[in-house]
């Protein structure tokens, strides 16, 4: 019983994937979701370095509300 059910779900998963590959709007679908992964990876990334660029940039004159250059 086991054995049929795990044949059963390789069965549906290749037929998933056959019709993603095979179908236009499935190959779309498939690259847009891997390129928003990529996306997210990279930003994930990039946030250490962007919180130490912001605090190099953070400066004591920029929290002074008399000086107009600094807001």
């Amino acid at each position: 019983m086991k054995r049929q059910r795990k044949a059963v779900l390789e069965a549906r998963a290749a037929l998933l994937i056959l019709a993603i590959g095979i179908t236009p709007a499935g190959r779309r679908a498939a690259i847009s979701t891997f390129g928003e992964s990529i996306r997210i990876s990279e930003t994930a990334t990039e946030l250490p370095c962007r919180i130490v660029t912001g605090f190099r940039n953070l400066s004591p004159d920029r929290l002074d509300p008399t000086c107009p250059e600094c807001i």
